[in-house]
C-alpha cells in the first residue's frame, strides 16, 4: 500500500503472509514515513519500523 498525502507526507507499507498449516499463519510487515516534517506523515519519519508476527486460529 502507498499513500501520498497532498501536502507533502508519504506511508508506504509493504505486507506479507505465509500460512505454515491450516492453524499458523506467519506475517512480516514493514511501514516507512516520510515527507516534508510538518505533514503527517513526515512527522512520523522516526517511527519507521518492522514488525513480525504468528497468528494461530482454532
Amino acid at each position: 500500500m502507498y499513500e501520498n498525502q497532498g501536502s507533502g507526507g508519504k506511508w508506504n507499507r509493504l505486507d506479507v503472509e505465509f500460512g505454515v498449516n491450516d492453524d499458523v499463519v506467519a506475517t512480516l510487515e514493514y511501514n516507512k514515513y516520510w515527507g516534508e516534517e510538518n505533514s503527517q506523515f513526515g512527522q512520523l519519519k522516526n517511527s519507521s519500523n518492522i514488525q513480525a508476527g504468528i497468528k494461530y486460529t482454532f
